[in-house]
C-alpha cells in the first residue's frame, strides 16, 4: 500500500506536504507533529527524493530531540541506499531508547542480511519475534527462514516455516517457501506428509493443495498430483498457475483430452500463447489426431513466428500424414532457429527418411562440427551409419564423438556394437567388461541397436548375469 493510501485525508496529506515546502522555500521556522513528519519522510523517500527526506528528518530531530521513529527512518533510509556502517551504529543506538522496538531489531537483520552475515541476521529476527505482535510474526518467520536457506540450514528453514504456518495458516508464500526447501534437500516425502496433515485441519487452503500437487509431481506420481490440482483449481477456479500445472499431468498421465480441455480454460483467463498451444498440438499428436494437431501449430506459428518448438511439433505432424516434403520445409526453418541441435537432428533423420542421404550426411556433419556436445545428434549421426550397415563409418563416427564426450555410456556401448559388427569381437568384450565395470547403465541401447550381439555366446553369457533380476 501506498504512505499516501494510509493517510486518512488526501487532502490533509497535500497541507502537510505543501506546509513544509513552503516553509523550506521561505525560511521560516513552523512546527510539525510527530506523524506529520513521518509522512513528509516517507513522501520524499517513496518518491526517490532521498537527500530531502533525511532534510526533513534532521529538521524533525531538531523539534523531537533523539524521536525514534525519525532516528529509524534515518536509518532504514541509509540501510536501503547500501550505506550499512552508517545504519548499523543508528540502529545500535536507537536499542539502547527502545529496546523492546521490534521494527528496530527487524531493520538490524535486514542489514545483517545484506551483509551475508547470516548468524547476526538471525539473531535480530529471533529477537524481534519476541516483541512483535501476532499479526506480523509469519512474515518474520518467513525472513527468518530465508536466513536458514542461505545457511543451507534446511532443517531449521523447515521448522520455521512451519512456524509461520501455524502463525497465519492462510500464508502463501510460506507454503510456497516450504514446499521449495523440502524439494531442494530432497525431502519430498517428508513435504507430502506435511501437507496432508496441514490440510486436514486447513482444506480450503489452496496454496497447500497447490503445492502438495506440485511435491506429487516432483515424484513423477501424477494421478496424485491430478486429485491435489484439482482440489486447488476447485477452491480457487482462475488460479492459473495450477491450471497450467494440472494441464501437465494430464498430459504425464496420458489423459489428453483433459489436458486440452484445461488448456482452453487458461486461454478463457488469459491471452493464447504460443507455448500452450504447441502444448495442446502436442496433446492432439499423441492422440494420432495430425488433422487437430497441426491447427494448434499453425496457431502457435501465428502467435509467435519465432517459436521454434511450433515448427518441429508441425513437422512431425506432417510426417505423420505422411507428407515429408512439407515436414523438411518446416524443419529447415526450425534448425535455423534452434542453438540446441534437435532441430538439425530432427532434419537429418527426414532427409534419411526421405531417402536423401546426402543431404542427412552432411546435416549430421555440419551438426557435430558445431556442436560437439551434443549427445543426441552423435548418436543418430551414428545410427545413420549403423542401420544402413556402413560399421566402418559408424565406428569412426563413434570414435570422433567419444573423444569430445569420453563418459557417455551411451556412445561407449555404441562402440562395443560396432567392434563386434565389424568382426572384432575380442576387443569388443575387454571394452565392454571394461563399460559394464565402470557402472554405465546403457545397456539397453547396445541390445536395441545390435540385438545380433545376443548370437554371440560370450556376451550373451555376460549380458545374461547383468539382466538377472
Amino acid at each position: 500500500m501506498e504512505f499516501e493510501e494510509r493517510w486518512d485525508n488526501q487532502r490533509d496529506f497535500v497541507e502537510v506536504v505543501g506546509r513544509y515546502e513552503m516553509m523550506v522555500a521561505t525560511g521560516n521556522h513552523v512546527y510539525f507533529d510527530i506523524d506529520e513528519l513521518e509522512i513528509i519522510v516517507e513522501h520524499y523517500f517513496e518518491k526517490g527524493l532521498v537527500d530531502d527526506a533525511i532534510k526533513a528528518i534532521h529538521y524533525g530531530l531538531e523539534l523531537f530531540n533523539n524521536a525514534a521513529v525519525l532516528l529509524l527512518r534515518e536509518a532504514q533510509i541509509y540501510a536501503v541506499m547500501g550505506k550499512l556502517s552508517k545504519a548499523i551504529p543508528k540502529l545500535k543506538h536507537l536499542l539502547s531508547i527502545e529496546p523492546s522496538n521490534d521494527e528496530i531489531y527487524l531493520s538490524l537483520a535486514s542489514v545483517y542480511s545484506q551483509l551475508r552475515d547470516h548468524k547476526n541476521a538471525i539473531k535480530n529476527f529471533k529477537l524481534a519475534l519476541n516483541y512483535s505482535e501476532d499479526g506480523f510474526r509469519d512474515e518474520i518467520y518467513i525472513d527468518l527462514s530465508l536466513e536458514y536457506q542461505n545457511m543451507g540450514n534446511w532443517d531449521d528453514a523447515i521448522h520455521t516455516l512451519q512456524s509461520a504456518l501455524k502463525s497465519n495458516p492462510e500464508n502463501e508464500t510460506a507454503c510456497y517457501e516450504l514446499a521449495h526447501c523440502y524439494e531442494t534437500c530432497d525431502r519430498l516425502g517428508l513435504g507430502v506428509r506435511f501437507f496432508t496433515d496441514f490440510l486436514d485441519s486447513h482444506p480450503y487452503s489452496f496454496s497447500a493443495w497447490y503445492n502438495l500437487g506440485i511435491i506429487f509431481m516432483r515424484q513423477e506420481d501424477y494421478k496424485k498430483a491430478i486429485n491435489a490440482l484439482e482440489f486447488c483449481v476447485a477452491i480457487e477456479e482462475e488460479f492459473l498457475p495450477a491450471l497450467h500445472d494440472l494441464a501437465t499431468a494430464y498430459f504425464e498421465a496420458d489423459e489428453f483430452n483433459k489436458a486440452i480441455s484445461t488448456v482452453e480454460d487458461i486461454f478463457r483467463l488469459e491471452p493464447e500463447d504460443a507455448s500452450l498451444l504447441t502444448f495442446a498440438g502436442e496433446a492432439y499428436e499423441k492422440m494420432e489426431m495430425p488433422q487437430q494437431a497441426l491447427k494448434f501449430y499453425d496457431r502457435a506459428i501465428e502467435a509467435d513466428g519465432l517459436f521454434m518448438e511450433a515448427y518441429l511439433g508441425k513437422a512431425v505432424a506432417l510426417e505423420m500424414t505422411d507428407q515429408l516434403e512439407e515436414a523438411i520445409v518446416y524443419l529447415e526453418i526450425a534448425a535455423e532457429m534452434d542453438p540446441t541441435g534437435l532441430a538439425q537432428t530432427m532434419l537429418a533423420e527426414c532427409y534419411d527418411k526421405h531417402g536423401a542421404s546426402q543431404k542427412a550426411e552432411n546435416n549430421y556433419i555440419d551438426l557435430s562440427e558445431r556442436l560437439s556436445h551434443y549427445i543426441d545428434g552423435w548418436l543418430s549421426f551414428c545410427d545413420f551409419y549403423g542401420k544402413s550397415g556402413n560399421f566402418d563409418k559408424a565406428l569412426a563416427c563413434v570414435e570422433k564423438a567419444l573423444a569430445e564426450n569420453p563418459h557417455d555410456g551411451s556412445l561407449l556401448y555404441r562402440k562395443v556394437g560396432y567392434l563386434h559388427a565389424l568382426g572384432h569381437g575380442d576387443q569388443a568384450l575387454v571394452l565392454f567388461d571394461y563399460v559394464c565395470a565402470s557402472g554405465y547403465k546403457e545397456i539397453e541401447e547396445l541390445l536395441n541397436t545390435r540385438p545380433e550381439i545376443l548370437t554371440d555366446p560370450p556376451f550373451a553369457l555376460r549380458i545374461e548375469e547383468i539382466c538377472k533380476p
